[in-house]
C-alpha cells in the first residue's frame, strides 16, 4: 500500500529535477554548454553537421529514459535538458498534484 506520504515525497523530488532542468534550460549560453556537457554539444553539432539520424538516450526530469533521435528539435531539447516545454510541464505537474 502507497502512503500519502510516500506520494508526497516522490512528487517533491520529481518537482526539484525539474526546477533543476529548467535552470539549465535557462540558463545563458555559456553555462548551457558546460553545464549539461560538451560532450553533449558535440553529439548534437555531430547529428547536424552529418545530416544523419543518430539515436540517443535522454534522461528526462522524471527519472525515466527515453530514445530520442537527433538532430531533431524536440529530441535535442530532451537530450540536453531533459523537458521541451517548461510552461506547459509546470501547468500539468501542478494539475496533477
Amino acid at each position: 500500500m502507497v502512503t500519502k506520504k510516500a506520494i508526497t515525497s516522490e512528487m517533491n523530488e520529481v518537482l526539484n529535477r525539474f526546477q533543476g532542468a529548467v535552470t539549465r534550460m535557462r540558463a545563458p549560453a555559456v553555462r548551457k554548454l558546460l553545464v549539461p556537457g560538451v560532450h553533449k554539444f558535440f553529439v548534437r553539432y555531430w547529428a547536424r553537421l552529418t545530416r544523419g539520424a543518430l539515436t540517443r538516450r535522454a534522461g528526462p526530469f522524471f527519472g525515466d529514459s527515453m530514445r530520442v533521435v537527433l538532430p531533431e528539435v524536440i529530441s535535442e531539447t530532451l537530450y540536453t535538458y531533459g523537458l521541451f516545454d517548461d510552461v506547459v510541464t509546470d501547468m500539468v505537474i501542478r494539475h496533477v498534484n
